[in-house]
């Protein structure tokens, strides 16, 4: 194993490979991000404009990377506002949904069942309540 010295290009080299996935090239990294930051000043601007305007800088990119990296760039921006979105819903007060097992009590329920057992079963029950209902209409 070859010891480097820190202060060597080679070192420096070697200390970037590895802190670099594989798949990464600082190349193309930059390219990406120049791409990015033009869009955030213009997002209607075309692939073939970007081209242009990196060309100037002395960045070499093709109009399909370009396209590729602005589909990517906008489904970001889509995914944000989403969150946004989720976020400020979360924040505003929910409307309470009203559900049958909000307003009847699980203690309310067994206590009914116990009674339909005791009447002799669910159906006498129900004519038990119709009859309340027509005492009550008096």
């Amino acid at each position: 194993m070859q010891l480097l010295a820190p202060e060597s290009g080679l070192f420096l080299y070697h200390l970037e490979r590895l802190t670099m996935s594989e798949n990464q090239d600082p190349v193309k990294k930059t390219k990406s991000e120049a791409v990015r930051e033009l869009l955030d000043e213009n997002p209607s601007m075309q692939p073939t404009e970007i081209v242009a305007k990196l060309k100037e800088r002395g960045m070499e990119i093709t109009n399909q990377s370009v396209s590729g990296i602005k589909h990517q760039w906008r489904k970001m921006k889509k995914k944000k506002r989403s969150r946004r979105s989720t976020a400020q819903q979360k924040n505003s007060p929910a409307k309470p949904k009203v559900v049958l097992a909000d307003l009847i009590a699980l203690g309310d329920l067994i206590a009914v069942k116990k009674l339909a057992d005791k009447m002799g079963g669910l159906p006498q029950l129900q004519e038990a309540t119709r009859a309340l209902v027509v005492l009550n209409e008096v």
